[in-house]
């Protein structure tokens, strides 16, 4: 294309002014500029052809070269000869024959040059246009040296072109590869996770059962047990929940039953599930709830009970010892806060960046809690979900405070007291 374009102006030129620029044969390089108008129309729509049918294009463009080698050279002889200013679109055309990666059609490029150049310097000496001089001769080894310093840097370009070319097709097939074994793990989590759920559900049930003395009264010692059992199944069901809400939430797949609630009812009824937890581990739990508290929000209540599970949750997993507390207030205007706040490990700071992530856990916790790194992902989806936001406070050894804001809901009391009136 560069070779065609330098055709078409330096040919039409002489056309337009041919009173101020005088050249013989305009009527031969007229016909090279045509000629090279209709081959370079030719190829390409012979390419466009070849790429709607998906085939490989690389020995039509190498055709093509060689045909601009062809056109070339006549118009050189034409057109200033081997001494014009010119001779640079040879050098244009062996890199451009090096960057299309096929080294014996550049070669043969490279080498239709060097015979084009050797034999027109030979036959301007022989007709005596070029006298045989010290000066003449350095010009032309300085081209023909040219010529081969092209060829070596395009072979070396070309070569550097391929392996980086090859490097990004490992890349994106090393990527399909990984983005498969990503979907084929989470189909196996989902699987796996569904089926743990439903005998995990029925032991909770018949735990339940036993703890309301429906087969009869039970001494303390065993209640303990079952108590300690019931928050450990509890445990487990949530983390198998969060398994099962990545790939839903991710995909779009969870449906969402939307509607007006109080943040803090959820917050009090997690806090009571916790509450017997808390005393068995001996840490002390406690809530703290504005008076006044502005706190209709437009959620999914299961989804947002979820949350504020899986916050407490993490906050009794990281505290051995001391205390865990809950608070729900107006912190900024418009938004409704909940905050849970412990005295466990801590996290340090180049780790906080990153808890919101997938399958990330930090390191100052790794090696002591087995976890997934689920739960504050899972959190950050469904809280961005409802139009809020989550972060956390926190410094090794001192515990961390997470906490989320949803937006508050305009007229939710009055829209609340419409559905009642409605149901």
């Amino acid at each position: 294309m560069i070779q065609f374009m330098m055709f078409l102006v330096v040919g039409i030129i002489p056309l337009l002014f041919p009173e101020k620029i005088h050249i013989e044969n305009r009527s031969t390089i007229f016909f090279i500029v045509s000629l090279a108008l209709v081959t370079s129309i030719i190829f390409e729509i012979t390419r466009q052809y070849f790429i709607s049918k998906r085939k490989d294009t690389n020995l039509l463009l190498n055709i093509q070269l060689l045909t601009s080698v062809i056109l070339l050279t006549p118009f050189l002889h034409l057109f200033g000869r081997i001494n014009g200013p010119f001779f640079v679109l040879y050098l244009l055309t062996v890199m451009e024959s090096f960057l299309n990666l096929n080294y014996v059609f550049s070669y043969l490029v490279v080498g239709i040059m060097l015979i084009s150049t050797s034999i027109e310097f030979i036959w301007l000496v022989l007709i005596g246009e070029v006298a045989l001089g010290f000066i003449t001769v350095v010009g032309f080894v300085v081209r023909v040296l040219s010529l081969i310093f092209i060829s070596a840097y395009g072979f070396v370009l070309a070569r550097k072109t391929l392996s980086e070319e090859k490097a990004r097709n490992q890349m994106q097939e090393y990527a399909e590869r990984l983005k498969e074994l990503d979907k084929q793990k989470d189909e196996f989590i989902s699987v796996a996770a569904h089926e743990l759920r439903t005998p995990l559900t029925a032991i909770k049930g018949y735990i339940s059962m036993l703890l309301d003395g429906d087969v009869g009264k039970l001494s303390d010692d065993v209640g303990g047990v079952l108590n300690r059992t019931s928050l450990a199944v509890g445990r487990m069901i949530r983390l198998i929940n969060n398994l099962l809400d990545v790939g839903r939430i991710e995909e779009g797949r969870i449906i969402y039953r939307m509607g007006y609630l109080k943040l803090s009812g959820v917050v009090e009824t997690v806090y009571d599930e916790f509450r017997e937890e808390a005393k068995m581990r001996g840490i002390k739990l406690t809530l703290d709830i504005q008076k006044d508290i502005k706190d209709w929000v437009y959620v999914d209540s299961d989804r947002i009970y979820e949350v504020v599970g899986n916050l407490m949750t993490n906050a009794f997993k990281y505290t051995e010892e001391g205390s865990v507390k809950m608070k729900a207030d107006n912190k900024d205007k418009g938004f409704v806060r909940v905050e849970v706040k412990d005295t466990g490990l801590g996290i340090a700071k180049d780790d906080q960046k990153n808890l919101f992530q997938k399958y990330y856990r930090s390191k100052s916790s790794a090696g002591k809690i087995e976890g997934t790194g689920l739960g504050l992902y899972v959190t950050r989806l469904l809280v961005e979900k409802f139009g809020g936001r989550v972060g956390v406070f926190s410094q090794v050894g001192k515990g961390s405070t997470f906490w989320f804001e949803l937006p508050l809901a305009e007229d939710a009391e009055e829209n609340k007291r419409r559905e009642s009136q409605m149901a």
